[in-house]
């Protein structure tokens, strides 16, 4: 069950990218149908949450209030997560030091295993674990992963998707969706 349950994740998470390439170069999905997760919650209350970073740092609703709040969802098995890793990495670095900015990655993987993948992805973000997939899946609004989830300083959702922040300029450089990223955080500070 685990393993249909994580293929079908992963599924999702490719569909979901290709979209999202096609919706963040044309501002359309060309599926028609598709619920654009932006449109459906841009505007809305995020709602609480209550997590703990690796480093024993406190996360939640409560002490990210007036701040700009980005969220990364992610876990350890899925492919598109990994390649992501390079550009949060960057997005992180270039938020850190913004008082008015909280950035965290969210898996549900088990705690006991994420120093040791931490150290071996070289990943250079605070991450939290829910511990279980569904309250990962509630607290991303079920986008599956890679997930961004960009919340404003009142609590209320600016962005929400799968932003394709693998793909790299014509350079081979890190995104440009990494700009946009940034871009959004400044104009909500």
């Amino acid at each position: 069950m685990k393993n249909s349950f994580l293929v079908l994740t992963v599924c999702f998470a490719a569909w979901s990218n290709s979209v999202a390439q096609v919706v963040a170069t044309t501002g359309k999905s060309k599926w028609g149908g598709m619920p654009n997760f932006d449109s459906l919650y841009r505007g809305k209350q995020y709602l609480p949450f209550n997590l703990t970073t690796v480093e024993g740092k406190p996360v939640n609703s409560d002490n990210t209030t007036g701040k700009v709040t980005l969220l990364n969802f992610w876990f350890e098995s899925c492919p598109g997560c990994r390649a992501e890793f390079t550009e949060v990495n960057e997005i992180y670095k270039r938020l850190k030091g913004d008082r008015n900015c909280e950035f965290v990655a969210i898996t549900f993987d088990d705690a006991a295993s994420l120093p040791n993948f931490i150290k071996q992805n070289n990943l250079q973000f605070p991450i939290a674990t829910t511990g279980d997939v569904n309250l990962l899946h509630r607290l991303n609004y079920g986008m599956g992963c890679p997930s961004l989830v960009l919340i404003d300083k009142n609590g209320k959702i600016a962005h929400i998707g799968n932003f394709a922040v693998n793909m790299t300029d014509e350079k081979g450089r890190y995104s440009v969706a990494v700009d946009t990223l940034i871009k959004w955080v400044k104009e909500l500070e």
